[in-house]
């Protein structure tokens, strides 16, 4: 029988007895942080409130990191740097250690530095930012503080593709070797974009997964006693993203440990645990004005953008400035338009948008199109929309046509989507009674070939 061999995966509690914090701390830090204090305290009351509905008490780090991006740039997140600071802890030695001496593998989705410095020898790191062709090592699968943050994994539009292809191939490549155990500890599995999906997708195809797992569920009292969960129970106690990730490997390959953390990885790797703890000193609250100094005008915009997200228009009116002179449709009046929407000040918003018809545009033709197709809908415009809508599914019908739109294609595939709904809508306004029904039938076959074609059309060009 081969010897087993450990294979962490770490997320950001490992590294809290360091100093550093958790996703929710940094979210509730970065958003005091760059929003005005009003804003700030209505959102936080928010998510206190809905917290049963939302499932969570704050937004997610990547949406708030990439409206940042858009009105502070890059340099907002040079506030992270304390990252480059951490005094590593006993956890991230251990793994070190480990690593060093059996030349294998661990993952982690956090960005610090921790397991590489706590050792005075050299781990092996795989990051996201050039090729490490060793065949052992650290995998920093959403990158490190000490590499270019253009490709971090801290960004929704960074994550949306998955993971990486060379780190899904090691991961793949480990998960089928009988010899490995996986361990994960400090991690929340709140990772929606990337490693659920890629666990999700092995549970859906029901690939066979020859490894096994630990997980080990933090327990932060008193106690030093580790449990063992059974399924009952860990599926009881443990998050949905948590649960995604074991249902993949088969349940006979599963163990669940509940305790403190450094206690059940002491008792893992008995021999690679230092049990004096490493002192630190940080306090990654302060200092941030080094970095940045968000100005009142940004906070607003900032503010504007989140409520804006979550189509809050009311909030987003109040923090704008009517447009006193309407000279041509540029990124503000957008904002205002989108904002009225929200409100549902339809009719507003189609007279501002008829008087942009004919202006200088910074958008393409097709993009200011559909939005004022849907404003005629929106407003009742019916007849209107009904020849617009049918024009253009029409006119998109023919390839060549649709292929030269190559300034917005997706506005012109929005709006062969948005025909079929806007004809399904008419067919359920048809009265259903029997002399309405043969008086309609003709133009209720027309508008259900439309809408047939509008289907097919979105099927084949998206």
């Amino acid at each position: 029988m081969r010897e087993t061999k450990y294979i962490f995966w770490a997320g950001a509690g490992i590294s809290i007895p360091s100093g550093m914090p958790s996703g929710n701390s940094l979210t509730d830090k970065w958003l005091s942080y760059f929003l005005p204090q009003k804003e700030y305290d209505e959102i936080i009351e928010f998510y206190k409130n809905q917290k049963d509905i939302v499932g969570k008490e704050f937004p997610r780090l990547e949406k708030i990191i990439d409206d940042s991006l858009g009105i502070f740039g890059e340099k907002c997140l040079d506030v992270l740097n304390f990252m480059k600071d951490i005094a590593p802890n006993r956890i991230h030695l251990a793994i070190s250690n480990y690593l060093l001496k059996n030349k294998t593998y661990s993952f982690t989705t956090n960005f610090d530095t921790g397991i590489e410095k706590s050792n005075t020898k050299k781990v092996e790191v795989h990051s996201l930012n050039g090729i490490n062709n060793s065949d052992w090592g650290l995998v920093k699968v959403h990158g490190c503080i000490q590499e270019d943050n253009t490709n971090w994994g801290i960004t929704i539009s960074n994550l949306q593709n998955g993971l990486i292809p060379r780190f899904e191939k090691l991961l793949l490549e480990l998960l089928d070797k009988e010899e490995y155990t996986f361990v994960f500890l400090g991690y929340s599995s709140s990772d929606y974009f990337d490693i659920i999906p890629f666990f999700q997708k092995l549970y859906r195809e029901k690939t066979k997964l020859n490894s096994k797992v630990v997980w080990v569920h933090h327990c932060d009292d008193n106690s030093n006693e580790i449990i063992n969960l059974s399924e009952e129970q860990w599926k009881d106690e443990l998050s949905w993203g948590i649960t995604e990730i074991l249902e993949a490997f088969p349940i006979e390959n599963v163990t669940v440990r509940k305790g403190k953390t450094d206690k059940i990885v002491a008792g893992i790797i008995p021999n690679y645990f230092v049990e004096k703890e490493i002192s630190y000193q940080n306090n990654w609250k302060e200092g941030w004005e080094n970095y940045l100094i968000p100005s009142n005008e940004q906070k607003s915009k900032f503010a504007f953008k989140f409520y804006s997200s979550i189509g809050y228009g009311k909030k987003c009116l109040a923090l704008l400035q009517p447009p006193t002179k309407i000279t041509r449709y540029n990124i503000e009046i957008q904002n205002y338009l989108n904002s009225l929407r929200d409100c549902g000040c339809y009719e507003t918003e189609f007279k501002i948008r008829r008087r942009l018809a004919k202006m200088e545009s910074d958008y393409s033709k097709i993009y200011f199109t559909r939005h004022y197709i849907a404003s005629l809908r929106l407003s009742e415009r019916f007849i209107r929309a009904f020849y617009l809508y049918t024009y253009y599914l029409v006119r998109y019908s023919n390839s060549e046509t649709f292929n030269r739109e190559n300034d917005n294609k997706n506005s012109a595939i929005m709006i062969i989507a948005e025909s079929g709904l806007f004809y399904q809508s008419i067919l359920h306004r048809i009265n259903r009674s029997l002399i309405s029904v043969v008086l309609t039938l003709p133009i209720e076959h027309v508008i259900r070939r439309l809408m047939l074609i509008s289907v097919v059309l979105f099927i084949i060009v998206r």
